[in-house]
């Protein structure tokens, strides 16, 4: 009969939630002190004793498990709005699904998958998980800072700026006047368009059809500025013969840019 030490199954647990959610938190560029990571990885190793003395309860389906995550991330991170903790939320379960893909990896390469872990070897892989994941979230953070470009965008007498990435594959074209277009997030430019867009909007809509992975055949509709420049180093370059598409979604999932520009724009 096998023995379970509780003790270092709450403190092996506890040791991997704090390096999930200190990289959760890395990833969707959200500050969050060092004692509310702690607590959340507290909560989390006394959810896996739960687990261990209930087995087949409640606890250990999938609804509580999903619902168990949701509250741990606000616990730990704070409240936000609904896109900010589905955002955080996702990333979560992307960083675990990273994590055990690490060590498994690690298991096939150095020990085997059929040999018994002890609890510092399995710490062990964790801490080199948690060291590949943050070198992968550095050069990820790298290149999206390299192809950053900030623009700014006047409608309406009002300006907004916009934090893009140079996009290599955005071959997005007006139909008729072949513009390029400027994709950009609907919640960082809805202060221009003086309400829904298109629709209460004084903005004459320009529709744009797209195809995309999982979408062939969808329209954007986008709009004309009335001027545009990019801000680079204190110093304006203005940009003319383009459109601006309003996109209803994010474009990124930690929020690090919220438009997409073709470099042939600013080239």
């Amino acid at each position: 009969m096998a023995i379970i030490y509780v003790d270092l199954v709450f403190l092996l647990n506890f040791i991997v939630d704090y390096l999930l959610l200190n990289m959760t938190g890395r990833m969707i560029k959200k500050e969050v002190s060092t004692l509310m990571l702690l607590s959340g990885a507290v909560i989390g190793g006394f959810y896996s004793i739960l687990n261990l003395l209930a087995f087949d309860s409640f606890f250990f389906s999938g609804i509580f498990k999903l619902l168990f995550s949701g509250a741990l991330i606000l616990f730990t991170f704070g409240i936000m709005q609904f896109k900010g903790f589905i955002r955080a939320l996702l990333m979560f379960y992307f960083v675990n699904f990273a994590f055990c893909g690490g060590i498994y990896a690690l298991l096939s390469l150095l020990n085997g998958i059929s040999q018994a872990l002890t609890f510092g070897v399995f710490a062990l892989y964790s801490v080199i998980a948690y060291i590949f994941l943050f070198i992968f979230d550095r050069l990820r953070q790298g290149t999206i800072v390299k192809n950053k470009v900030k623009i700014v965008i006047s409608a309406n007498n009002k300006e907004n700026e916009i934090n893009c990435i140079l996009d290599t594959g955005n071959s997005l074209y007006t139909p008729f006047s072949q513009k390029p277009v400027v994709v950009v997030e609907e919640d960082k430019i809805h202060g221009l368009l003086n309400g829904t867009f298109p629709g209460e909007s004084n903005l004459k809509p320009i529709a744009i059809p797209y195809n995309s992975i999982g979408c062939r055949g969808g329209i954007i509709y986008g709009f004309t500025p009335e001027y545009a420049y990019i801000l680079s180093n204190g110093k304006r370059q203005k940009l003319t013969n383009f459109v601006v598409g309003v996109y209803k979604g994010e474009l990124s999932i930690d929020g690090s840019y919220n438009g997409l520009i073709s470099p042939s724009l600013i080239a």
